[in-house]
């Protein structure tokens, strides 16, 4: 499934940890808290576990927003995001 992955990190160090953390996962930021890709059940549940690391539960929070593709291919997007636009071009097939 498609996944928009969304985190508030109060922590500076660990905020960085969790971004590189995803971007290691096959996550493509498409803002500064913002990621987007695609993960299995498994995946995305591996995810969730070894993310805990980066932030404290009681101030900091990750949000994983599930899409299909139809959902994903009408987004609206305003100003300039160059990362969106690869993601329209070349960055993702949808199975």
């Amino acid at each position: 499934m498609i996944y928009i992955v969304s985190y508030d990190i109060s922590n500076n160090n660990h905020r960085t940890g969790l971004n590189k953390f995803l971007k290691e996962n096959g996550l493509l930021p498409i803002q500064k808290s913002v990621f987007f890709g695609e993960l299995s059940p498994q995946g995305k549940q591996s995810l969730i576990k070894n993310s805990k690391i980066f932030f404290n539960n009681k101030k900091d929070s990750l949000l994983f927003i599930g899409l299909c593709s139809d959902d994903f291919s009408n987004f609206k997007r305003v100003g300039f995001n160059k990362d969106l636009n690869k993601l329209r071009k070349e960055e993702v097939e949808f199975l």
